[in-house]
Order: structure tokens, then C-alpha cells, then sequence
């Protein structure tokens, strides 16, 4: 069954996240460490609140995409368990000289709630409140997705996720389908420092102020808003494959008879039928009625699906 139509699962899953990683930033200087490190206004970021943000080389690539979320005392920082192990140490870098702390999330966990049954679920542990529109738990954070009402993200404490869990084993394929379904991408260990934020819609989702001043690659990425140097956007791809797909590896479209590169996926979901959701980096003049697949599997095929935002920067 396609993921857009995950609404009618009456199952309900709540498991943990085990691909994903939690940080912990503290400190009286936290909000302006990270104002100067991130592409999101930090700032401005009120107490409860949450936010998408990009974290760049100065060059202006992508060490990561993360989450951020204020929850008073510190800020979580929630992105893939690959990429935090080459952008950690790059946020760290400078934080010698800021009173913050910068530190692995030991006491709390993140929890994949999914199914036409989460919000009563989260309604019956959270309240109706929580259920309606996330926030600030007692202890932890409830992110809930507008778009998708069949999916939330809990941060909470690990005793507290083990009474939860209706699925011991870990839910992150199915949260990465989810993902590519919203338009939201993560950068991986093998797409980490290939892509300018834009190149990932980041701008489309307010993960990029364009006012607050400068922060680690701003010139680049200042550069390709107003002189419109970026040429490529993240779009979805559905399809068939044959066998599992890599993060980095090609998509391919059919040109004048020949099949010629044209994108990088950064992130995948197949079904066991192989059915296929993808988002991949492509030319933003990319066509819906060209043929595309994936390199090195030659009866593969895919096409540009809906996205549930316009890449029309207009």
C-alpha cells in the first residue's frame, strides 16, 4: 500500500527511532552559539517551540539537517546517527570559547507514534492539547505533523518510552517513508558536505532566515537566493525496484535513447513488493514525463510524484 494512503492502517506503532540521534546543547549561551552556527533564526526560537534547520561547512554545504527544539534549559538537536558523527565535532568546534555545553542525550529517547489511531493515543497519555498540536511534555516533547495526522515524534525519558513501545524493534523505515512522503530530507553520512540548503528545500521550509546576519557558510547561501545560482531542488520519486537502494547512489533519465545521470538520492523506502518512495537531488527543470531509474538496476522505474509544498520560490 503507498504511503499516502498510511491514513487508513488501523494498526497502531509506537517504536523507537534507533537511526536518529538525540543532542543536548546547553549553557547561558546556547541560543547565541547556535545563531551563529545554523541557517534557522535561533534566536526567535521561543520556549516549546521547534524548528528545521541546516548546519554548513563554509563553503556553504551541508554537514546535516536537524531538528531543533527549545525546551527551556537546553535545545535538542535531533538528526540521523550517521550524519552526527561528522557534524557533531563541527558544531563543537568553537564552543571553547561560549559558555555552552555540547553533549549526547543519555537520559531521554526519540518514539515514532504511527497509525490512524496516534492521536488517540497521544490524547489518552498526553492530552487533548498535546494530541492537537504537540509541545512541552512534563518530561520531554511532543512533535506532532500537521500534514500527516497519523504520525508523532516523542522525546521522552527511556524508562517511560519502554512502557509505550507497542514495537520493540526500531520504526525508522517506515518514519523515513513517512519523511520522503512530507518532502522532508536528511542528510546521511554519504550526502554529508554535497548539497547547499536549498538544494534540499530547506528555504521552503523556513529552515533558512535570510536576515538574522552571519552564521558559518551564509555567503553561499545568501548567494544562490538572490543571484539564483542554485539550479537543483529535492524531488519525490515513486516507483519499482528490485532490490534495496543506497543513499548517494544515482537516479538515471532516458535521453535521446540513452540513459544519462541525472540526481543523487539522499534518502529511500521500499516496500517488500518493491514499491519505491525516493527523494533525490535533481535539476529543478526535471520533467514528470521523462523515464527515470536507478543506476545499476536496470528494470527499476520511477517517476516524479507530488510534493505537499510548490518548489516555486515565487
Amino acid at each position: 500500500m503507498e504511503l499516502d494512503k498510511l491514513s487508513t492502517f488501523e494498526n497502531l506503532r509506537v517504536g523507537p527511532l534507533t537511526d536518529w540521534s538525540l543532542t543536548r546543547i546547553s549553557g547561558a549561551d546556547r541560543l547565541t552559539y547556535l545563531q551563529g552556527q545554523l541557517t534557522a533564526e535561533v534566536q526567535g526560537l521561543a520556549q516549546g517551540a521547534q524548528t528545521l534547520s541546516g548546519h554548513c561547512d563554509p563553503k556553504g554545504k551541508l554537514w546535516s539537517v536537524i531538528r531543533l527544539i527549545n525546551a527551556g534549559e537546553w535545545i535538542w538537536m535531533l538528526q540521523p546517527a550517521s550524519a552526527k558523527a561528522v557534524q557533531l565535532p563541527e558544531l563543537k568546534k568553537y564552543s571553547v570559547f561560549s559558555k555552552v555545553n555540547i553533549e549526547d542525550e543519555a537520559q531521554f529517547c526519540a518514539v515514532a507514534v504511527i497509525g490512524k489511531q496516534a492521536k488517540a493515543f497521544i490524547e489518552q497519555h498526553f492530552g487533548a492539547p498535546i494530541a492537537a498540536q504537540g509541545g512541552l511534555l512534563e518530561e520531554g516533547y511532543c512533535l506532532s505533523y500537521a500534514a500527516q495526522p497519523m504520525r508523532y515524534l516523542l522525546i521522552v525519558p527511556q524508562a517511560q518510552a519502554q512502557q509505550l513501545y507497542t514495537d520493540e524493534s526500531s520504526l525508522d523505515e517506515l518514519w523515513q517513508g513517512l519523511d520522503i512522503v512530507a518532502g522532508l530530507a536528511s542528510i546521511t553520512k554519504p550526502t554529508s558536505n554535497e548539497f547547499i540548503p536549498q538544494a534540499l528545500n530547506l528555504h521552503l521550509l523556513d529552515a533558512i532566515s535570510f536576515t538574522k546576519g552571519c552564521y558559518t557558510g551564509q555567503e553561499v547561501v545568501a548567494r544562490a537566493k538572490y543571484r539564483g545560482t542554485n539550479k537543483r531542488a529535492t524531488m519525490r520519486f515513486v516507483g519499482q525496484s528490485s532490490q534495496e537502494i543506497e543513499n548517494g547512489s544515482d537516479i538515471e533519465m532516458s535521453l535521446n535513447g540513452n540513459w544519462r545521470r541525472c540526481g543523487t538520492v539522499l534518502n529511500s523506502y521500499r516496500q517488500s513488493d518493491g514499491y519505491t518512495e525516493i527523494l533525490a537531488v535533481v535539476r529543478k527543470d526535471s520533467e514528470a514525463d521523462q523515464d527515470y531509474r536507478l543506476e545499476g538496476q536496470e528494470q527499476s522505474h520511477l517517476t516524479l510524484a507530488h510534493l505537499p509544498y510548490s518548489l516555486d520560490e515565487s
